[in-house]
C-alpha cells in the first residue's frame, strides 16, 4: 500500500529542527564576531576573509533553513570552511606581540564547536563519525602550535576532547530523536493501512453474502423447477432458466475476483478515524454512507488527500476551527470537505516544490479520475473540496 499519513513526525521534525539550529547558530556566532575584532590587530589582513567567509556561511545555513532548500549543503559548507580555517590559523597570526599573550583563545574557537554541531544536524552519520575525530586533531595541532596563554599541553586535548565529546553528544540525541520520528511514522502507516483493510474487508464480505444469496436463490429455484418439470416445454424452460443460472454464476465469480473494493460506509469510518488522529481539536460531520463500493486505490487516494488538507491546516493556516465533511455523491461518488478559519493564502504564490498540494492532493486525486478545488484568500480562511465520481 502506499503511504497515506503525509502529516509525517520526521517530516515536521526536520524543517524545526534545522530553523532552531539556525538561530542558535547566529546567536553562537556574534561571539565570534566580538572575538574577531577584538582580536583584528593580531591576525594578518587577510584573515578577514575568513572570518567574512564563516560569516556567510552562517548567513547560508540560516536562510536556506527558512527556506527548506539545500540546508544540508550549507551546514557541510559551514563545518569545512570552520575546518580550514582551524587549520590555517597559526599561519594567519602577525608577528609574535605581547598582546596575543592576553587571550586564552583566538576568534575561530568559537566556531569550532558550532561547525561539529552542523555535521550533526545535516544527519549524515558517515561524514559526523569522520569529521568530529579531524576537526578534534585540527584544534589540538593549532591550540599547540600558537601556544598563546602559556597555558599547559593538556588544555589543547582538554579543548578538543569537548568538542568531541559535546558535538557526539547532540549527534547522538538527533539520532534518537529522528529514529523516534521514524518509528512514530511506521505507526501511523500502520493504522492508516489498517483502517483501509477493514474497510476493503467489509466490502469482501458483502461480496461474499451477495454470492451466497445468489446461489440460494437462483440455484436453488433452478433445481427445484427443474425437479418438478413434466412436459417438455417445461423442461426445455428449466434447461433455458440452468443455462441463464450458469451465466449468472460465472458473472458473479469475475466479479468477486475484484477484491480491491471498499465501502462508503467503511471508509468514512476510517477516515473519520484517521482524521482525528491527525487532528484532535476537529469537527467531523459525515453523511449516513450506504454499502455501494469504491476502489481500493480510489478510497487511498481519498485519504491521503484528505490527510494533506488537514496536515496544511494545522501547520500553515493557524485556524481556531477546522472541520472535515464527508459527503455521498450519486452513484458510487464521494465527497470530502476540508474546511478552516484560518490565516488562508494566495494560491498563485504556491511555490512548485509544495509537493503536499501539487502531488498529495491534486496530482494524487487526478491520478485515480477524481478531482480537487481549493478555495482560499489571505484572511479569509482556505475550503478544500476532494472530489471523485463513479
Amino acid at each position: 500500500m502506499t503511504t497515506v499519513l503525509p502529516a509525517a513526525a520526521r517530516s515536521k521534525l526536520e524543517p524545526r529542527l534545522r530553523q532552531f539550529f539556525g538561530l542558535v547558530l547566529g546567536l553562537s556566532h556574534l561571539e565570534v564576531v566580538a572575538n574577531y575584532f577584538q582580536q583584528e590587530a593580531v591576525f594578518l589582513p587577510i584573515a578577514a576573509s575568513f572570518f567574512y567567509l564563516i560569516t556567510l556561511s552562517v548567513l547560508s545555513v540560516i536562510v536556506t533553513a527558512l527556506i527548506g532548500k539545500f540546508n544540508d549543503t550549507a551546514l557541510v559548507a559551514h563545518a569545512f570552511v570552520t575546518l580550514v580555517t582551524v587549520a590555517l590559523t597559526p599561519q594567519l597570526i602577525g608577528p609574535a606581540s605581547s598582546v596575543s599573550l592576553s587571550f586564552d583563545h583566538p576568534w575561530v574557537w568559537w566556531a569550532v564547536g558550532p561547525a561539529g554541531f552542523c555535521i550533526a544536524v545535516a544527519g549524515k552519520n558517515f561524514l559526523t563519525a569522520s569529521f568530529l575525530p579531524v576537526l578534534s586533531i585540527a584544534w589540538v595541532v593549532t591550540e599547540l602550535q600558537i601556544r598563546w596563554s602559556a597555558v599547559p599541553e593538556r588544555f589543547a586535548l582538554q579543548d578538543a576532547l569537548y568538542v568531541f565529546l559535546f558535538a557526539g553528544a547532540v549527534a547522538g540525541l538527533l539520532s534518537l530523536t529522528r529514529d523516534w520520528a521514524d518509528r512514530v511514522d511506521a505507526a501511523n502507516q500502520q493504522l492508516a493501512a489498517s483502517s483501509i483493510a477493514m474497510a476493503q474487508t467489509e466490502a469482501m464480505e458483502l461480496e461474499d453474502q451477495r454470492l451466497d444469496a445468489l446461489i440460494h436463490d437462483s440455484v436453488l429455484h433452478t433445481m427445484l423447477f427443474a425437479a418438478s418439470a413434466q412436459s417438455k416445454s417445461e423442461q426445455l424452460a428449466s434447461a433455458k432458466l440452468a443455462g441463464e443460472t450458469v451465466e449468472k454464476l460465472e458473472t458473479a465469480k469475475a466479479g468477486s475476483a475484484k477484491t480491491s473494493l471498499v465501502t462508503r460506509r467503511a471508509l468514512f469510518l476510517a477516515l473519520e478515524k484517521l482524521a482525528r488522529q491527525s487532528y484532535p481539536v476537529l469537527s467531523v460531520n459525515v453523511m449516513p454512507a450506504d454499502l455501494e463500493r469504491v476502489p481500493l486505490e480510489v478510497a487511498e487516494a481519498l485519504t491521503e488527500a484528505t490527510l494533506q488538507a488537514l496536515d496544511n491546516a494545522k501547520i500553515h493556516s493557524e485556524a481556531q476551527n477546522v472541520s472535515v465533511d464527508l459527503e455521498v455523491l450519486d452513484g458510487a461518488g464521494i465527497q470530502v470537505r476540508v474546511l478552516d478559519d484560518g490565516t488562508g493564502f494566495k494560491l498563485n504564490r504556491i511555490p512548485r516544490d509544495r509537493l503536499g498540494i501539487q502531488t498529495s492532493i491534486l496530482g494524487r486525486m487526478s491520478a485515480v479520475g477524481g478531482q480537487a478545488e481549493i478555495q482560499t484568500a489571505p484572511g479569509e480562511g482556505t475550503s478544500v473540496v476532494i472530489r471523485w465520481e463513479k
